[in-house]
């Protein structure tokens, strides 16, 4: 039996979290949700084999139940309930010894998992964490391809101007606009006004 705490969110329901494990038979959850001033009573009179620590208002908040988790229990392991993607603050979780980290989309289809890995002495990283960093590392490069001339017409074209507007505005032609939208197209391989609407709000491009 793999007993867990739950941690108090100011951003997630801890009741559903709940939901998803009461269906499994080899976990005992605490019926009450851990705040940082029941922390140290708690684990200092029960062992927990796994703390899941829910999102709060700031990181610097999860950092600190992270710090007193390790404090008063060495063999609970953590496992981190996260909005937050950037690598800088991922790599302090795993600085700060955290065995799990799942995004909280995720945690439906993961959680379960990860608690198995972590139980088996294993680290934890939700896979989505990684591919999108990959996707913002992939936007970099492609923006770094992309000339001012075609961050501006991008810029029209997500705005809803047509080729021949783009050209008037720009005193071009519109043969040329169409062949700047044709190398835009290649170079990011977007495919529908869609795709490039979503690649200029990423990067901030006349949005």
């Amino acid at each position: 039996m793999i007993e867990i705490i739950i941690t108090n969110s100011t951003v997630i329901d801890p009741f559903f979290l709940r939901q998803i494990l009461s269906r499994e038979q080899n976990l005992e959850l605490n019926p009450n949700t851990l705040s940082h001033s029941s922390l140290q009573h708690e684990l200092a009179n029960t062992s927990y084999d796994i703390a899941l620590v829910l999102p709060l208002d700031t990181s610097e908040g999860v950092i600190d139940l992270v710090d007193k988790i390790s404090k008063y229990s060495k063999d609970t392991k953590t496992i981190v309930v996260t909005t937050e993607c950037q690598p800088e603050y991922i790599k302090h979780l795993q600085s700060k010894g955290v065995h799990g980290i799942l995004k909280s989309d995720s945690l439906k289809e993961k959680l379960v998992d990860a608690i198995n890995v972590v139980n088996s002495e294993k680290k934890y990283l939700d896979t989505s964490i990684c591919e999108k960093e990959k996707e913002k590392e992939l936007n970099r490069a492609k923006n770094s391809v992309i000339s001012d001339r075609e961050k501006e017409i991008i810029s029209y074209i997500t705005n809803g101007y047509t080729s021949k507007q783009i050209a008037d505005k720009l005193c071009i032609s519109e043969h040329t606009v169409k062949s700047h939208r044709k190398n835009i197209n290649h170079k990011l391989q977007v495919h529908s006004p869609t795709q490039l609407l979503k690649y200029a709000i990423e990067n901030k491009i006349g949005i």
